[in-house]
């Protein structure tokens, strides 16, 4: 079972990941156990979100990410704000059907990087895509350290 520590691996669709626990340790208050494939993106306060923002964003960021999978689209968050002090115009609202996003919810405390994350138990996660090494060399993976040092 995922905890705040311990690193969780999963495949959604035919591509494998691992997630591990953002340092430091970041929570989401009342987060749903039924969406873990989430979307978190910062935005500022009165910001007004339409169809072409999320769009543009989606494809900036998400589409260029390797790790972005559709499913991620689940659950949206929306960062940096309260429900009160951002605008998600009608348009987007639509879009956002289209994408299948089941919640949009806002976390005014959260800052982490935009994109796709991984939450169990409502710890967020970095997600990492692994790579199937074709001709089995010996591959070590790194990720950045909470001091920016690689591991």
């Amino acid at each position: 079972m995922p905890t705040a520590d311990i690193p969780v691996a999963f495949q959604l669709n035919s591509n494998f990941y691992i997630a591990r626990p953002l340092i430091p340790t970041t929570t989401l208050e009342e987060h749903s156990e039924h969406y873990p494939f989430v979307t978190c993106l910062r935005v500022q306060k009165n910001q007004t979100i339409n169809a072409s923002t999320l769009q543009a964003w989606r494809t900036e960021y998400l589409d260029e990410d390797d790790v972005f999978d559709s499913t991620f689209l689940q659950e949206i968050i929306f960062g940096g704000v309260k429900a009160s002090e951002l605008h998600v115009g009608n348009d987007a609202k639509e879009l956002l059907k289209d994408w299948q996003t089941l919640v949009v919810r806002y976390e005014p405390d959260l800052d982490v990087s935009n994109g796709p994350h991984y939450c169990a138990q409502g710890y967020l996660h970095s997600v990492w895509k692994i790579y199937e090494g074709r001709q089995l060399p010996f591959v070590q993976a790194t990720w950045p350290s909470a001091a920016g040092n690689r591991l």
